[in-house]
């Protein structure tokens, strides 16, 4: 992971243990207890990624990915149109860094304590970048087991 996003997950840690505790006081929140939420952060079930067989993902996508208990597995792009990226979120920081950077903790950033703790703790996720111009049919997937 390029030390920008390493460093980011740092702050955001940061964050998620400076920012006040939620309430039902906050109008995004009052209709849910802060306990259900578990913003203190939580350890998957299974770290080794679980067990049994997933569904295959169908035939009729771009790409997907899928995770069970926040461990990448099985992941497939399609036929991917000239520019389009689907991959799994550490691989395109890894491989895209200029992309995810710029648009990494753009929409959610960690001022709040389920930004803060998203952005300190996510291990996966897809990662889909379309240019502009280019048309894409169908649709990519993220499958996720917990």
């Amino acid at each position: 992971m390029g030390s920008w996003a390493s460093d980011a997950k740092a702050a955001a840690g940061r964050s998620l243990a400076e920012l006040p505790a939620l309430s039902t006081i906050e109008e995004d929140w009052r209709f849910t207890s802060p306990e259900d939420l578990a913003l203190d952060g939580i350890e998957p079930a299974n770290g080794a990624g679980g067990s049994g067989s997933l569904p295959a993902a169908p035939a009729s996508r771009i790409g997907y990915l899928t995770a069970t208990d926040g461990v990448v597995g099985e992941t497939g792009p399609g036929t991917l149109p000239d520019g389009v990226i689907v991959c799994d979120l550490a691989t395109a920081v890894a491989d895209h860094e200029a992309l995810v950077k710029n648009r990494l903790y753009g929409l959610v950033g960690f001022d709040t304590k389920p930004g803060a703790l998203n952005a300190a703790h996510w291990d996966a996720g897809l990662f889909v970048y379309v240019p502009r111009g280019v048309q894409v049919e169908l649709p990519a997937e993220a499958l996720t087991y917990v």
